[in-house]
């Protein structure tokens, strides 16, 4: 069979799926072709690894382009073969004086293994795979396994699981409340997150549970409650040992209805998001256009609305324009707005609950 991309049709897609790709139930591989002639339109985004071997007819000056054909028979996720076999046809001799091709991309290939390193051969049996930032990559990633930040908080659960303050810590009610001076522990807490351990934060810090989902917000006569990392939360949390609470501002109650009412409410007109401000206008615009179900277009609004979209769809929808409207139908489909409404359904249908909060002074 044949792909280029005037045969980019969803049955002739399927059908490519179907015969190539082992990532399919087994109940819906089918076995009607066994060779996949193609452009470079399919060089990307499809798993192939059904095929064991690929014949490069012609072998581009940019041989990352190479690399990505080899890449989709060379998948991770199912093994099928040992080996896999790559033949690339190069230009004879005549060719090659009038175009360079060879030189050109073989030279362009050691630099990229020179540079990022590589322990493939792709163009030719002839090359020298070296992984110079192999080793160093990873004692790095190893290195920041060990010294992610949550990793102290982890060890100390851990250690006080069983123990007789762990068991009164667990005894203590939700919507408890305390009053803390900037002690230094703290303000230690955010040196190792940032460099802003001179600007000390102020406010009612919350922590909240909802379903599966949880938030740290802080506010303060000031400061509408704005989001916190868990990292800087967590942060200002920490406490010595010996540490003494301190009698709560007469701003306090204010601050912490103004914080506890704001727990679990979309943020993205308060922090005034620009490209998710913008992807709601857009379908607001479909919506008047009536070019797509209605029902499909405000759910996608809900999901923009609670930052469930990835970077690379909200882009998508600010760069749609109203004749490919129908694309965003196939791109974003309705069975998958459908799962995140649901899900986030069951974190709104969930009992909110309050679990602490600090005055930071």
């Amino acid at each position: 069979m044949k792909y280029t991309s005037a045969d980019a049709s969803d049955t002739n897609k399927e059908r490519i799926r179907a015969n190539f790709d082992a990532g399919l139930k087994k109940a819906l591989q089918r076995n009607d072709y066994h060779i996949l002639v193609a452009t470079d339109a399919i060089s990307e985004g499809y798993n192939l690894h059904r095929a064991g071997a690929i014949f490069n007819y012609d072998i581009p000056y940019n041989p990352t382009r190479v690399i990505q054909r080899i890449g989709r028979i060379n998948r991770i996720n199912k093994k099928v073969f040992d080996e896999l076999y790559i033949y690339n046809y190069f230009p004879t001799d005549v060719g090659e004086a009038e175009t360079r091709t060879k030189e050109i991309s073989t030279l362009k290939m050691a630099m990229i293994h020179a540079i990022m390193g590589e322990d493939t051969k792709a163009l030719t049996k002839d090359e020298e795979v070296r992984a110079y930032f192999n080793e160093r990559y990873r004692r790095e990633l190893a290195n920041n396994e060990e010294g992610s930040w949550d990793t102290p908080y982890r060890k100390l659960l851990n250690e006080m699981k069983g123990t007789e303050i762990y068991e009164q810590a667990l005894l203590l009610p939700h919507r408890a409340r305390t009053g803390r001076e900037n002690v230094c522990s703290a303000q230690k807490g955010l040196a190792e997150f940032s460099d802003r351990n001179e600007q000390r934060r102020k406010g009612v810090l919350s922590f909240g549970k909802k379903g599966n989902d949880f938030v740290f917000k802080i506010g303060s006569k000031d400061e509408t409650p704005s989001m916190l990392p868990a990292e800087e939360a967590l942060a200002l949390f920490k406490a010595d040992k010996d540490e003494q609470p301190v009698e709560l501002s007469k701003d306090f109650d204010e601050v912490y209805q103004q914080v506890k009412s704001s727990l679990f409410k979309s943020e993205v007109q308060e922090r005034n998001d620009k490209e998710l401000v913008n992807a709601v206008a857009k379908i607001k615009v479909l919506i008047k256009a009536k070019i797509l179900p209605k029902d499909y277009l405000f759910d996608l609004i809900t999901v923009i609305k609670a930052d469930a979209l990835s970077g690379y769809e909200i882009r998508f929808i600010n760069q749609l324009t109203l004749k490919d409207a129908a694309l965003l139908h196939q791109k974003i489909t309705p069975e998958y707005i459908a799962r995140i409404v649901s899900s986030q359904n069951k974190v709104d249908d969930g009992e909110e609950t309050l679990i602490m909060s600090e005055e930071l002074q």
